[in-house]
């Protein structure tokens, strides 16, 4: 229990293993996002949603620079990998997701069927 007046360090994130201990110690302000006490909170809620979940996840934040870094690899055949750009954000960026490299765009909500469907598609 904290005494009155006690000071304490919340130090964030907290937890999340090894990967948790890798975003703590790296120097976040060399990179595009910047230090962490400048991230957004849905920034940083997503980051702690990733580490305690169980389940293998992947958080993508920013502007497409992955899949175009991805496409534009000579070697690479255009549809060797198939990529959806799903997002909650509020405006449509459709446009822009396809100029970078995913083949299609989808703002939620989607349903399961519609992106099954549409990842059979794609990997056909």
């Amino acid at each position: 229990m904290k005494k009155p007046g006690s000071k304490t360090s919340k130090v964030w994130p907290s937890g999340g293993g090894q990967m948790g201990q890798l975003i703590r110690e790296t120097d976040w302000s060399q990179t595009s996002l910047g230090p962490m006490d400048t991230w957004s909170p849905a920034l940083k809620t997503m980051v702690t949603f990733v580490l305690m979940n169980r389940f293998p996840q992947l958080l993508w934040w920013g502007p497409y620079s992955l899949i175009k870094k991805i496409r534009s690899l000579p070697t690479l055949d255009k549809k060797e990998i198939p990529a959806i750009a799903l997002t909650g954000y509020g405006r449509d960026e459709g446009a822009r997701a396809i100029a970078c490299g995913f083949h299609i765009y989808k703002s939620k909500p989607v349903d399961l069927q519609s992106l099954v469907s549409l990842l059979t598609d794609l990997v056909k």
